[in-house]
């Protein structure tokens, strides 16, 4: 692994510790232009599941409208150990942030991602909130800056079209709330949409 030295990697390695296994894998976009570090940690947070991390997503800008935002970002997302290919899904949203400038942040929501990995019959879309799974693990990072841009991890949740519309029409607010009053299992790339 080529970052173990960034604020990233060690805030991931120590909020993902306790997991059986942690490895990296390095991801190249569509035309071997950019990279990005996936790092995994298996049976994290809970025992059959796996995290993924981007590390060294928060080398690159964050973008708004065409301008740089205070922030840096890495994206973390988990699911059942069975979806293997799940970190396909987030270095493709790095590649987003990175290469097409997609400007990423709680509410945001990232159309089509998980269908273009054909991982999934129900669920689609990428929706972002604060990381929770981990406990306090990532609230470090908020004491972290880099180039005077503060660093923070964003969550990955996969959602269907059809929630996605919801969040659009209702506030992703409305959206969380009906996810937990379904009590959505997050990690699992088959379940049923809510709407």
């Amino acid at each position: 692994m080529s970052n173990t030295h960034s604020p990233a990697f060690q805030i991931a390695l120590k909020a993902l510790e306790g997991s059986s296994e942690i490895s990296a894998s390095k991801f190249w976009d569509g035309g071997n232009k950019n990279q990005i570090e996936i790092m995994t940690a298996l049976d994290c947070p809970q025992d059959n599941l796996a995290t993924h991390s981007t590390i060294g997503l928060s080398n690159y800008s964050l973008l708004q409208q065409g301008n740089e935002t205070g922030i840096r970002v890495e994206i973390i997302g988990a699911c059942a150990k069975k979806f293997e290919d799940f970190a396909d899904v987030i270095s493709t949203l790095a590649f987003c942030v990175i290469n097409s400038k997609w400007f990423c942040a709680p509410g945001v929501v990232f159309p089509e991602v998980v269908a273009a990995h054909g991982l999934s019959q129900t669920l689609s879309d990428i929706y972002f909130m604060p990381p929770f799974l981990w406990g306090d693990g990532f609230n470090e990072a908020k004491k972290i800056t880099m180039d005077g841009k503060k660093l923070t991890w964003l969550q990955a949740i996969p959602i269907s079209r059809a929630e996605a519309n919801f969040a659009q029409n209702n506030g992703p607010l409305k959206l969380e709330e009906l996810l937990e009053k379904n009590q959505v299992d997050i990690f699992n790339l088959e379940r049923s949409s809510v709407i």
